[in-house]
């Protein structure tokens, strides 16, 4: 998905990893969703998609505004499960927490964007009976840039680049990176990802909300 990385053909990466099987995401998700998704005459469906990262991603489409309507579950080459869903401005940060705190686990959600340098991380984590916000880092471009910083550092960190007179430059790809890296995720390398070549989708079946709108891409 980003253009100068072999493998994938798109500018913008926003997603999210939850360390969990991929059927109890299933499940959790299904179980949380069916009811809320029934006040609207709607249901959920779904589906085994196979191939790559980007053939399994372009069973997204339409992107929507509004409402979601696909989620997409990436099994990969670790203990942690790619989570992407349909809505057009990147994937929605509410439902991999939930996800998270039901199964007791941890998450992390991404945001690149290659056009543009934006770089942003989360890590969370479910401890004793609540979800925590362990680290929070980046740049993001909002009226002008802006380095975000929540939590300690942890250990791995090249801290010293915050200090960096360029904005932009304090959270780079390369630290972006290396912060995925210690725990296991390579998120930019598209064998990382399916590793059986199977993914799971889930659909929302049904009318759309008044205001949903399909984006073309």
């Amino acid at each position: 998905m980003i253009d100068n990385i072999p493998g994938f053909n798109q500018p913008r990466l926003t997603m999210a990893f939850i360390k969990a099987d991929v059927t109890e995401i299933q499940e959790a998700l299904i179980n949380w969703q069916t009811p809320l998704v029934k006040r609207n005459n709607n249901s959920l469906s779904s589906e085994e998609v196979t191939g790559d990262f980007n053939s399994a991603y372009e069973k997204l489409f339409p992107m929507t505004s509004g409402e979601i309507r696909r989620y997409l579950l990436l099994p990969t080459t670790s203990q942690w499960v790619g989570f992407i869903d349909n809505i057009w401005t990147g994937t929605d940060r509410t439902c991999p927490w939930v996800l998270a705190e039901r199964l007791k686990t941890e998450y992390i959600h991404l945001v690149y964007n290659n056009t543009s340098a934006e770089s942003l991380v989360d890590y969370h984590s479910f401890m004793a009976a609540e979800l925590k916000t362990i680290r929070t880092v980046g740049v993001i471009k909002e009226n002008g840039w802006k380095f975000q910083q929540y939590g300690k550092p942890l250990k791995f960190e090249q801290t010293e680049n915050y200090n960096n007179r360029i904005v932009k430059s304090r959270f780079t790809f390369d630290q972006l990176c290396q912060f995925l890296n210690y725990f296991g995720i390579n998120a930019f390398d598209i064998n990382f990802y399916m590793p059986e070549k199977s993914a799971i989708l889930i659909k929302k079946m049904g009318p759309y909300f008044p205001a949903t709108r399909e984006i073309s891409q």
